[in-house]
């Protein structure tokens, strides 16, 4: 499957923008290899036509001083002979073999030029007059030649001095057809090299590409496979630590967190329905008896009160599933306020003292000094702790006592409630937040298990966190921690 790339697949737009940007490198490289080659041919021209010309004054100048000096003039047949073979000698360098040589007066009249000389056009009055002042000049001379078309030609014009003034003006020429064709070559490889290289170059990065995404085609396989009836399934993650091994680890722990979602939803509906069911169950059959026969007032007011007392457990139920609701979708019912929270802890464990008296237990409270305020619902934090505390009583034996402290701690206010009952099983306590979960017989009386489940959902409302644990004493310690920020 991963060997045959789609247009719009990443492999493809991975190879396409590689292709793209090797093709702009290997044009800029191109350019800056032409443009380089370019200015070294010229460099090189400019400098054979500089020692040859420079070589050739230096020696006319040295012939003319001897000349001075010992007062005996060369012949102009002598000089001429002299010049000429200096004119058409070449140097070592093969490279000046096509180099011609003209030598003029300071007239700009032609004295004598090399044989291998082309029809070159005399030189112009501005470079002449240049040169006359004591200077060198490069030219670039287009020429006409037989065959109709140009021919171009680099040209260096130095200067002879006698007695402190031009006496000759030396002109070395060379033709810049090799160089136009040595550039023509390197132009015309260029332009084949670059797209055989960016051609060869997308196929070995289609291939690449596809080797490297082959996991991914295998995470979309398995991914595909996954249902509800199949979250037990999970990616084979590559031998690579790279990051599609990381996307592989993200995607089982993802699948992982859907199947735990997936297992507590049907174990919430499972429960749910048990819960509705029972009460309506009760319901039902108690009418069904009242209506086999006539019955007295008495029989009449006792099955109506009864049916009372499973509706309002009906009521009770559908309200606390209402609230998870809510609290799912972070909906809050009523305004936020500021709140202090030592405050919540005496008004809840004041509505709560009848409870805990008919036990005979006695809640102490050891808060704080420092009090934390927070904007919250009055409404949804006093039940959060109300349920916590409720909690403690109903599993607290009679006459014993029950915790409640605040204390702050750097960056967070923590709230503890401790009770002497008998303690939550260890194997119950990763779930003992969970909806509709209720421990072991030592701790299971009246309720639908959805106390702590809505106590944990409204305090992560407000950024907080609740945690149980077991006392090693004995009893069971709750611990509300609220972030201060």
């Amino acid at each position: 499957m991963y060997l045959k790339p789609r247009i719009n697949s990443v492999r493809f737009k991975i190879t396409l923008w590689y292709t793209f940007t090797l093709l702009i490198a290997l044009s800029i490289f191109g350019i800056f290899l032409y443009d380089q080659q370019k200015n070294s041919l010229s460099e090189h021209t400019d400098e054979l036509l500089a020692l040859k010309a420079e070589s050739l004054a230096d020696t006319i100048e040295t012939i003319l001083k001897e000349e001075i000096k010992e007062k005996d003039p060369m012949t102009k047949k002598d000089f001429r002979e002299t010049i000429s073979y200096l004119t058409n000698e070449h140097l070592p360098d093969p490279g000046l073999t096509s180099l011609s040589v003209r030598i003029i007066d300071f007239y700009g009249k032609e004295i004598l030029k090399s044989a291998n000389i082309a029809n070159i056009p005399p030189i112009s009055s501005e470079t002449l007059g240049e040169i006359v002042k004591g200077g060198s000049y490069y030219e670039t001379l287009s020429v006409y030649q037989e065959d109709g078309k140009n021919s171009f030609y680099r040209s260096y014009s130095t200067p002879v001095q006698k007695e402190g003034k031009t006496a000759y003006i030396i002109q070395v020429f060379r033709p810049l057809d090799q160089n136009q064709f040595a550039m023509k070559t390197l132009l015309k490889n260029i332009f084949i090299f670059i797209p055989v290289t960016a051609f060869l170059t997308a196929i070995l990065g289609m291939t690449i590409a596809g080797l490297a995404l082959k996991p991914v085609h295998d995470i979309i396989k398995t991914t595909k496979q996954i249902n509800a009836e199949s979250l037990h399934l999970r990616i084979v993650p590559p031998k690579s630590k790279d990051e599609i091994r990381e996307l592989a680890d993200l995607f089982n722990e993802m699948i992982s967190r859907l199947e735990e979602s997936f297992i507590s939803q049907k174990r919430f509906i499972q429960d749910a329905s048990h819960e509705l069911k029972t009460p309506l169950t009760i319901l039902k059959g108690e009418m069904e008896v009242a209506l086999k026969k006539t019955r007295s007032p008495v029989e009449y007011e006792k099955i109506l009160k009864s049916n009372l007392e499973e509706t309002e457990r009906l009521t009770r139920l559908v309200e606390n599933l209402l609230t998870l609701a809510r609290l799912d979708n972070k909906e809050i019912a009523g305004q936020k306020s500021i709140l202090e929270l030592n405050e919540i802890l005496k008004q809840t464990a004041q509505k709560l003292y009848k409870k805990a008296k008919d036990k005979n237990i006695e809640i102490n409270l050891k808060l704080s000094d420092k009090n934390f305020q927070f904007k919250a619902n009055e409404d949804q934090i006093s039940r959060a702790f109300s349920n916590i505390i409720e909690n403690a009583v109903k599993y607290s034996p009679e006459g014993s006592p029950i915790e409640i402290t605040s204390r702050l701690e750097r960056d967070k206010f923590i709230v503890s409630v401790k009770d002497k009952g008998p303690g939550i099983p260890p194997e119950s306590l990763p779930h003992i937040f969970e909806r509709f979960y209720r421990a072991d017989a030592s701790r299971s009386t009246e309720g639908f298990g959805l106390g702590l489940a809505i106590a944990k959902a409204s305090f992560e409302n407000y950024g907080a966190f609740v945690t149980a644990s077991n006392i090693k004493e004995g009893g069971a310690c709750f611990i509300v921690e609220f972030p201060i920020s």
